[in-house]
């Protein structure tokens, strides 16, 4: 399988997020983006990869973002934890998808999170905002690794060495 490096993968997650997620761009309705600019490399390897303004109701709300292009929660606790310890509420996630556990750990941390899709969940003073109903339009693609390690390679062993009856797992293993 071919695979793409990690830092392929981020490049291209964070072009599409600056392409999906322009001023005046509908992706977010009821609220828009008013703007987005690209930060800069800070000091003390600085995670913000952007600064955006949402606008909702007329109320301006403004979000550091952190550009992550994994959806795996594993992937994503350490930012969660990160983020949550720094009691910042101007710190949102952006990643590909948006699932059912990423929004439990949003709603547990309370960090806000939106996803390339259009989905969100954005939280702040007087803010609230849900949204969990756009398809994942960016599947990730993962290789299974070591498919015939361990068990599972005495398996395919056995069975490929003839026809023969097991009458317990434990026989086959």
């Amino acid at each position: 399988f071919p695979t793409r490096r990690s830092s392929d993968l981020s490049n291209l997650i964070e072009r599409k997020f600056f392409e999906r997620y322009t001023p005046g761009s509908k992706i977010l309705e009821p609220i828009e983006i008013i703007s987005l600019e690209s930060a800069q490399p800070g000091e003390n390897d600085n995670p913000i990869d952007a600064r955006i303004q949402f606008q909702l109701d007329g109320r301006p709300f403004d979000f550091d973002v952190e550009i992550k292009s994994r959806t795996a929660p594993s992937k994503l606790k350490d930012s969660f934890s990160r983020l949550a310890a720094q009691k910042n509420e101007e710190s949102l996630l952006a990643i590909p998808y948006l699932t059912n556990t990423i929004t439990e750990f949003a709603e547990s941390t309370k960090v806000s999170v939106v996803d390339l899709n259009g989905n969100y969940y954005l939280r702040r003073k007087n803010l609230l905002a849900i949204r969990r109903d756009r398809k994942n339009r960016f599947q990730e693609a993962v290789p299974i690794r070591n498919v015939f390690a361990g068990k599972s390679s005495m398996i395919g062993r056995l069975l490929l060495e003839g026809p023969r009856e097991y009458s317990r797992v434990t026989d086959v293993l």
